[in-house]
């Protein structure tokens, strides 16, 4: 997808987004700006460039796995925080970095998701561009399900919600 064409989704992302809402948005070096820029065009306060950071290794060593990169080998990706409202996570020493294998193109590892459930034990939450499904997030994306998209039902107010986009930037 085009940048304009994620910018536009604003509209779409603030219809789930509820008035306490964390962003967990993936991303790569040399798209930090945009990401920032996207976290804030979808009504989110930037909160930190590095909530996680993946340091990918090779399925069967231990050794890092790197793609070419700018100035160095790409082996990270990370996950910027945006919040909307008011969102302390309930738990807050959950490591920020994990080391683990390369998955499918584009698949991001379930460890992020568990760490992000202990965090916020009773978010609602929804994944973006998915690549399936995961059991306790909601999917929503052409890879999400054989097409079928997902919809959030009306919660209490006050309930939080955590948006996951996962097609790294």
């Amino acid at each position: 997808m085009c940048d304009e064409d994620l910018l536009a989704l604003a509209p779409f992302v603030a219809g789930l987004a509820g008035p306490d809402c964390l962003l967990a948005l993936w991303y790569t070096g040399p798209r930090a700006r945009f990401a920032i820029q996207l976290c804030e065009a979808w009504g989110f306060r930037f909160a930190t460039a590095f909530g996680f950071t993946w340091l990918k290794r090779s399925r069967s060593s231990m050794q890092p796995l790197c793609s070419v990169g700018s100035y160095t080998g790409a082996c990270a990706e990370a996950v910027l925080f945006g919040v909307r409202g008011s969102m302390l996570p309930s738990r807050k020493l959950v490591p920020s970095g994990y080391y683990g294998p390369r998955g499918s193109h584009s698949e991001k590892p379930q460890e992020i998701r568990r760490r992000l459930e202990s965090m916020y034990p009773s978010a609602r939450r929804i994944e973006l561009f998915a690549r399936g499904r995961h059991e306790g997030w909601a999917a929503w994306g052409l890879e999400a399900d054989a097409g079928r998209t997902a919809r959030l039902r009306e919660e209490p107010e006050g309930q939080q919600r955590l948006v996951g986009l996962t097609d790294g930037l």
